[in-house]
């Protein structure tokens, strides 16, 4: 769908001697397929001059994400739960928050409907129900030695309502009955003091680093 965030490099590792040439080849079938090219640059990307290379080649930092860990297998902080609430995981075939007229919301569906369809159940999505209607939701990816929180959202007019701590408590369960020691997430700077009050401490900070070659 062209979405800067989807068209997205995470964990870049290149070798210092040919950091640029590859930079540069892959940095070019995106401007062939004219999309949208976004770096996730940590503390541990390399070589330790990534950025000086990014910027050569005409990507800038748009912004820093604060990295979030949380430790699983002690008791939770309090939580408040909206009345009537209800989490539940999602049905593949339900149709995602928005519309899915469009080519994104389409696009989205879909990634939604492989992600959910590996038998190893990695990734898990839960959908918040209030009133018998959508409310929001959470996806949770379980990896080999922790477990991931993506894209927690919930409904513009439903929000201050603590819909969105009762998806990230749910998903940290769900992670704890997987066997994940802890939980990580990137947060943005809205959400940060939302999982700081429900235990999360910030150990890095990811850069995104992003070029268009949309036209």
């Amino acid at each position: 769908c062209g979405s800067a965030w989807r068209n997205s490099a995470v964990m870049v590792r290149l070798g210092p001697s040919t950091a640029a040439r590859r930079l540069k080849t892959i940095l070019g079938r995106y401007e062939r397929h004219k999309r949208g090219a976004g770096f996730w640059i940590s503390p541990l990307s390399t070589p330790s001059h990534l950025p000086e290379l990014l910027s050569a080649q005409r990507l800038h930092c748009r912004k820093h994400f604060p990295a979030m860990i949380r430790a699983l297998g002690g008791a939770p902080p309090p939580l408040s739960s909206p009345p009537a609430v209800e989490i539940l995981p999602l049905d593949p075939t339900m149709a995602v928050l928005g519309s899915t007229t469009t080519a994104r919301g389409r696009c989205e569906v879909e990634r939604l409907r492989v992600l959910l369809a590996d038998r190893q159940r990695r990734t898990r999505v839960f959908v918040a129900r209030l009133g018998g209607k959508e409310a929001g939701r959470v996806e949770l990816f379980v990896g080999s030695k922790c477990s991931g929180v993506h894209g927690i959202s919930v409904q513009e007019s439903l929000q201050g309502r603590g819909i969105g701590s009762a998806l990230l408590e749910h998903a940290c369960a769900e992670a704890a009955s997987a066997g994940s020691p802890a939980v990580v997430l990137l947060a943005t700077t809205e959400g940060q003091r939302l999982y700081e009050r429900r235990g999360f401490a910030e150990v890095a900070r990811f850069g995104y680093w992003y070029r268009s070659f949309q036209r």
